[in-house]
């Protein structure tokens, strides 16, 4: 059993992870690491994870969450620590969807008066695929691909392994079941918990929840029906490599 940190690019399924693990044998719940949120800033404090991550022990059953871009110093960190670090990822495509959904429905997002200052969802979806230097409160809106590129460099950690949302959502999310016992299987693997087959089964039953704060649709794919071929175009321009690079053909 390992200690974890769950390290996500907002909107990509940090929930449904969150849930996944919450039901494992020995883990309860986690700790919310803020601030620590890629797009918004340049500048980033790694003071409260490193907080954080002295408290935490295996013994507290718990495990931290939060949106960090690599570094090398915590990355070493985490791996002399012996910390097992997952990161859901999910398409591009449905997260920017998410994320512009999120931020217009959430008056207290720090983006939402500039988001709703645009003068349609598609300058808001080419906002979050070309990136912006935001004037709220001077935040700069970081391009899809170079958000995709900050999360990269935590492959490279040997403690680190990838969950993919579209493999771990089910069938309820408009995937598979055979994709999501195996990812969970895989998770099992990494971070060295002996799951049954029984316990996979309630696993998968127990993860999907409409109830989850900032749930809207929760399936895998949307993109294909909320996408048109302006915004597709777009996005193909300035991220098509982040699609191929995280096998998104």
């Amino acid at each position: 059993m390992s200690r974890l940190f769950i390290n996500s690019i907002p909107r990509s399924g940090t929930h449904l992870l969150m849930r996944c693990i919450s039901h494992f044998p020995n883990y309860k719940s986690g700790i919310s690491c803020p601030g620590l949120i890629p797009y918004l800033s340049s500048y980033h404090s790694y003071r409260e994870l490193l907080d954080l991550l002295s408290t935490l022990s295996v013994e507290k059953n718990n495990f931290i969450f939060g949106h960090l871009p690599f570094s090398k110093t915590v990355s070493k960190l985490l791996e002399e620590e012996h910390v097992v670090v997952l990161i859901p990822i999910r398409d591009p495509r449905d997260v920017i969807i998410s994320q512009m959904n999120y931020i217009m429905s959430n008056k207290n997002h720090s983006l939402n008066s500039y988001f709703a200052s645009l003068s349609s969802n598609i300058e808001r979806l080419k906002a979050l695929i070309i990136g912006v230097d935001s004037p709220v409160k001077k935040q700069r809106l970081l391009p899809i691909n170079e958000i995709y590129r900050q999360m990269k460099g935590w492959t490279k950690n040997p403690r680190s392994l990838v969950v993919y949302y579209e493999n771990l959502v089910g069938p309820r999310g408009k995937g598979s079941e055979l994709k999501q016992k195996n990812e969970i299987y895989k998770i099992s693997n990494k971070i060295g918990v002996s799951l049954r087959k029984s316990d996979i089964e309630n696993i998968c039953d127990q993860i999907y929840c409409p109830q989850t704060p900032g749930f809207r649709k929760g399936v895998a794919g949307d993109w294909q029906n909320e996408l048109g071929p302006d915004i597709l175009e777009t996005f193909n321009l300035c991220a098509q490599e982040t699609l191929l690079e995280w096998n998104y053909n």
